[in-house]
């Protein structure tokens, strides 16, 4: 009797999951397809945000197969990578793939990336360890750490150990159902559009980080002021990156660290008499400080400790970044594996951000040309 109940619905289910694998298969990311309109200095009007069934930005990483001639370059990142106020071919990597491309005429330069606004280090290295070798990457190009500032506060005693069990903790339920079931797939889409459909209504079509720059700017002076912070903790920074560079090693995957870039720079840091806030540092010109004073209103990120969120001067926090940044470069020394001071290629300008990290269509630009060599002499030595 119950064969006769069952049987039927399990043979159907069946049918359906074949159907699903062999004609309209969905991968293993939910894919992204949204126009938008943004008003932000410096950025295009119209922006086409759009993400595969991997979960990349690429125009050339289809699937997971990669032919003989093909170099794979995966980037890993957040917002500063994912640059969700860009057009694919406004990304600052995919401009260096087409560079990379020109310089290796015989080679099929397929370049990925894995990135979404406002992810943790800890997040993206959980991905790592699920998904990456499934891309068969020969290079992978990090560009992490702006948002360790507003984590790693409240979680810089948490032990490699913590961090490890972490990274390995299997996935959710519908996650793992996920790896074997093309429905369980459709069913996790379902769920991550709906979510971003009902966000891009509220907010005039734009997308996660377009709608909040704005609102951002204007949370950040109500935020409360702190003076002389404790040198920034830098342990959680140091551990990812040991796990990253481990798990690269023993796969043999070439890896390039890239320090994060930012606005941030003593000359904004202000002090208020009255009702009216100064800079510290006097302006030399009328079109200094003009500049400055757009440089300054472009500002919005906070730090998040257990008093609450806290703002700190531009100056703590470029302390804070450069102590990230460090203790990247140390970790990749330490691992013999190239760094590359990204800071130093970036002038922290209105004309290169358009708030306190995040680049310009022009300062994208500037990235990948300064990139282009560099990553360049990495494929070179792996012919």
């Amino acid at each position: 009797m119950w064969k006769k109940i069952l049987l039927p619905p399990l043979i159907t289910l069946l049918l359906v999951e074949l159907i699903l694998w062999t004609i309209f298969p969905q991968g293993t990311q939910p894919p992204i397809d949204i126009h938008m309109t943004q008003d932000i200095p410096g950025l295009s009007k119209k922006v086409h945000f759009t993400k595969n069934r991997f979960g990349l930005r690429t125009n050339t990483i289809h699937r997971t197969k990669k032919e003989k001639d093909s170099y794979r370059i995966i980037v890993l990142g957040a917002s500063t990578a994912e640059q969700a106020t860009h057009d694919n071919d406004k990304t600052w990597a995919i401009q260096l793939e087409q560079l990379l491309q020109q310089k290796f005429p015989d080679r099929n330069i397929q370049l990925g990336i894995y990135a979404t606004g406002g992810a943790k280090t800890h997040e993206l290295l959980r991905w790592v360890n699920l998904h990456l070798l499934d891309l068969k990457p020969d290079l992978v190009i990090t560009l992490l750490g702006v948002n360790n500032l507003a984590t790693d506060l409240l979680h810089y005693q948490k032990s490699p150990e913590a961090l490890t069990h972490y990274i390995n903790a299997p996935p959710p339920t519908l996650e793992r159902l996920c790896k074997f079931s093309q429905i369980a797939r459709y069913i996790r889409n379902i769920r991550h559009n709906s979510v971003r459909l009902e966000y891009s209504r509220h907010n005039n079509g734009a997308n996660f980080d377009v709608a909040g720059v704005h609102s951002f700017r204007r949370q950040y002076k109500a935020t409360p002021l702190l003076e002389n912070p404790e040198p920034f903790p830098i342990n959680v920074m140091r551990q990812q990156s040991y796990w990253l560079l481990n798990f690269l090693d023993e796969h043999s995957i070439q890896s390039l660290t890239l320090s994060q870039p930012s606005l941030f720079k003593p000359e904004l840091n202000t002090k208020q008499v009255g009702n009216r806030i100064y800079f510290k540092i006097p302006p030399r010109s009328k079109k200094e400080a003009q500049d400055r004073t757009k440089e300054f209103q472009s500002l919005w990120f906070v730090l998040r400790n257990k008093e609450g969120y806290q703002r700190l001067q531009p100056s703590e926090m470029l302390n804070a970044l450069n102590r990230l940044n460090n203790t990247q470069q140390e970790v990749a020394l330490q691992y013999k594996r190239p760094f590359f001071p990204l800071h130093q290629h970036l002038s922290p300008t209105a004309e290169n951000f358009f708030d306190d990290c995040h680049f310009t269509d022009l300062g994208s630009s500037r990235i990948a040309n300064a990139l282009a060599a560099p990553v360049a002499k990495i494929i070179e030595a792996d012919r």
